[in-house]
């Protein structure tokens, strides 16, 4: 997007041939793996009684998940595989042989990571324990080259393609408001993640550089996923993460740590909600999918990714209270790296998040935190937000959000109010909001969650009808090295399709990384 451009794409649509050889890639390598793992015969009887894991006990409170548990416990001899299953893969009679020694990234002692941002990621782009099916190549030395490389070179890299498909059960008649009456959005995106430590790894004072090379692209003619909402008639978008864009450096910035794990300041091009409003579950490519839970832009006018500054500070020793704060360029616009602007125009982002963990193991924590923000008002409003009924105005933003953990299960809730309208997308048009749900960490003892949350939202303009809705979903980690997650959203009196009371919104996402 140039300047003088709206923030809303020219062309929602993507070019079909420009994307279908991923689609054809992707989806062999899923059939390949799912074949190959079909062929994987039973062991004998006799070496299935030594193989079987014992029965299974309890879960007690605090106890940490498995793949915490395998990393604590003793290791295997040299050489020695681990056989381990899950229920599912049990009766699929697919044996999961597993590394005696877990592969992955140095992880930082203090703190929890924030879902989607390119740290995380890295930590994460190893195979992971707890899966229906074996891994999907690449195979094991390709890890422990990732491993050699950060100990040689002090470079982390991680690889991931995701996509997500949603059908509507209505959309609103094309040419009415924004709409183009497509009742599908599909979406795919390349994502390449990097951190090269350039001094001082592992030790206090480190400095490195961070990037991701990223590709989202609308697939087969569909939907915008970030604007499908435009067509359905719902308040908040029910995705908010593919947005369309060519292949670029969206998140580029230098990273200081001044003592390790206790102070770190960042800055350079970098994508607001990477680092402020903590939820567990907001990982929009895996998790929850609908923008109340990953990324409210309806309640929250941040912009796209653009310079900022931005900081963390853990102040006192041996405890899990956090700020994190950060300035950010309102009018930031994708595709261009306009940091100038940030210094010369002013139109700033200002959020500041308070915060505490409650850590009792790895995986197991329960968590508060309020977050201030001031948004200023982006120099040129964008076109979306006045067919949507609202102007540009800047405004303040307050949000109380927290989060208990019991054994496996998990509920959360949060609050928030903006005086703030339209903001650099267009998309800002509600005042006040809440959102809660509970979820149930690995279902049937398979990596990932299921989740039920439910939001309400009332529109700035009280001409309008109050939305409702609810959010479902199942996280599921198919392969080691792939997550699957069928969703569903019912909306209730959406806004802006008062023809309708009942919507209904599903899909699935898929996600290979490595």
């Amino acid at each position: 997007m140039h300047d003088g451009e709206s923030s809303l794409p020219a062309n929602r649509l993507s070019q079909p041939t420009t994307a279908r050889w991923l689609v054809v890639v992707f989806g062999g390598s899923l059939l390949c793996a799912l074949m190959s793992s079909a062929n994987v015969s039973a062991q004998p009887a006799a070496e299935e009684e030594v193989a079987a894991p014992a029965t299974e006990q309890p879960a007690q409170e605090g106890d940490a998940p498995p793949e915490e548990e395998d990393r604590a416990g003793a290791e295997p001899p040299q050489g020695e595989v681990v056989e381990k299953r899950t229920k599912i893969g049990s009766r699929l009679m697919v044996e999961l042989p597993e590394p005696a020694e877990e592969l992955g990234y140095p992880i930082p002692e203090r703190g929890v990571a924030m879902p989607a941002n390119v740290e995380t990621d890295l930590e994460d782009g190893f195979p992971k324990r707890g899966s229906v099916l074996p891994s999907i190549p690449p195979p094991r030395p390709y890890f422990e080259f990732k491993e050699a490389l950060y100990d040689r070179t002090g470079l982390k890299v991680a690889f991931s393609y995701q996509m997500i498909a949603l059908g509507a059960s209505s959309a609103k008649p094309a040419g009415e408001d924004l709409s183009q009456g497509k009742q599908t959005a599909w979406a795919g995106n390349l994502l390449i993640e990097a951190q090269w430590v350039l001094y001082q790894r592992e030790k206090d004072y480190p400095g490195s550089l961070v990037a991701s090379f990223d590709w989202r692209h609308t697939l087969q003619n569909s939907a915008q996923p970030a604007f499908f909402s435009l067509d359905t008639g719902s308040l908040w978008p029910h995705d908010f993460y593919y947005l369309t864009w060519r292949p670029w450096f969206p998140v580029l910035f230098y990273e200081q740590a001044f003592k390790k794990d206790v102070f770190v300041l960042r800055f350079g091009n970098l994508s607001p909600l990477q680092f402020i409003d903590f939820f567990r579950f907001k990982d929009p490519r895996t998790s929850f999918t609908g923008s109340p839970f990953t990324a409210p832009a309806f309640i929250n006018p941040f912009a796209p990714p653009g310079f900022g500054i931005q900081f963390d500070l853990r102040p006192i020793k041996d405890n899990e209270l956090y700020f994190t704060g950060l300035v950010h360029d309102q009018n930031a616009q994708i595709e261009v790296y306009s940091w100038n602007e940030f210094f010369t125009k002013g139109d700033l982002y200002y959020g500041l998040e308070i915060g505490y963990f409650w850590k009792r193991a790895p995986g197991d924590f329960d968590h508060l935190h309020v977050n201030v923000i001031y948004a200023s008002a982006p120099a040129q409003p964008a076109p979306a937000g006045a067919l949507l009924g609202r102007g540009s105005e800047p405004g303040w933003i307050f949000k109380a959000h927290g989060s208990k953990q019991i054994d496996r299960w998990v509920v959360y809730g949060n609050y928030t109010y903006n005086s703030a309208e339209g903001g650099p997308f267009g998309a800002t048009v509600a005042d006040h909001s809440v959102a809660a749900g509970l979820a149930f960490l690995r279902p049937f003892h398979i990596n990932g969650e299921w989740s039920l949350g439910a939001v309400w939202a009332k529109p700035i303009n009280r001409s309008l009808r109050d939305q409702y809705g609810i959010e479902t979903y199942w996280k599921i980690l198919l392969a080691e090295d792939l997550w699957v997650t069928p969703n569903l959203q019912l909306i209730f009196n959406p806004t802006y399709n008062t023809s309708k009371t009942v919507l209904a919104v599903g899909g699935i996402k898929l996600r290979l990384f490595f």
